[in-house]
């Protein structure tokens, strides 16, 4: 719904084995002489695990490109839309979800701080283009109430009101809260019923956070009206964006300042917080209810 940050944007990738988990099977085990067959194949990727670990299980091969100067290295699997055989990405570890019909996925490795995945991007095929606009919204909900049942929890950004959805019909616009830009809408809260009235107030973009452990997810849609009915059908593209606390939080740093980014951090905070504190009291005198209830998580690499 809101227009999105690229500079933010990076990332990228998920388990596979006769019989295992998978969305269908083409065939069974029943004849123990005939390989099974797997429709889609189970690429597994998790946070803090080596590269060379993820490259060595997958069924599909990564395409790897270097930026020598930098170190950073690129690690892709990339899949048309079209592609019957689109393969099912499994987050593992303590963030484990699965999350089927993959049509990228992504990593990228800064060399100077080691070989271990902190980032993972998603992409997911989607609705054929132009679906009518409640069939992509039931399709991008679902996908959110899966990872809400994988345990991710709804994020508000420290610098951004604590306001939920039962606040939803108190707000005239959704690409912001009175005047106050957020990315996480409470048009959007995925714990409360979203109309589709809302949905198609402002179509271009929707923003999701979560957090679980010590991990945040971004979940964003762009969506395109189809010409001929642009308030009935659209084509959307959905991407998850797993980060760990370094790549999430050293991002809102300069570059040459992300070293010390646990230096650096309770300062930004404190800033965030005082942002947040004042725009709550303004949205407390226009009667708009905070969500008091919700505390922020705690940063584990700032923990004692």
């Amino acid at each position: 719904m809101r227009k999105v940050r690229m500079g933010a944007v990076r990332g990228s990738a998920v388990m596979g084995g006769c019989c295992l988990f998978t969305l269908a099977l083409l065939g069974g085990c029943d004849d123990q002489d005939a390989a099974p067959a797997v429709a889609h194949p189970v690429v597994e990727i998790a946070l803090h695990e080596p590269i060379a670990q993820v490259l060595v299980r997958s069924p599909l091969p990564f395409s790897k490109d270097c930026l020598k100067p930098v170190r950073m290295c690129w690690y892709k699997i990339e899949r048309s839309g079209n592609d019957k055989n689109l393969p099912v990405a499994l987050i593992g570890g303590e963030h484990g979800v699965r999350i089927e019909q993959v049509s990228g996925i992504s990593t990228v490795i800064d060399e100077a701080l080691g070989d271990t995945v902190s980032n993972i991007d998603i992409n997911l095929r989607g609705l054929p283009d132009n679906s009518p606009y409640t069939e992509q919204q039931a399709f991008i909900l679902q996908r959110i109430a899966e990872l809400k049942s994988a345990g991710w929890k709804r994020y508000y950004l420290p610098s951004e009101p604590r306001v939920s959805g039962s606040q939803a019909d108190k707000i005239p616009s959704g690409d912001n809260v009175l005047g106050h830009y957020v990315l996480n809408h409470p048009w959007l809260d995925p714990d409360y019923p979203i109309p589709l009235e809302h949905w198609l107030h402002d179509k271009s973009f929707y923003s999701w956070y979560f957090h679980r452990d010590d991990a945040y997810l971004h979940v964003w849609s762009w969506c395109w009206d189809d010409r001929q009915a642009p308030m009935e059908r659209a084509t959307c593209l959905t991407t998850l964006q797993f980060q760990s606390e370094y790549d999430f939080w050293s991002s809102s740093f300069e570059e040459n300042e992300r070293p010390r980014w646990k230096e650096l951090m309770p300062a930004k905070l404190a800033k965030d917080r005082e942002t947040r504190r004042g725009v709550e009291e303004q949205l407390r005198a226009a009667g708009i209810e905070i969500d008091d209830s919700y505390q922020d998580p705690p940063i584990k690499a700032l923990a004692p």
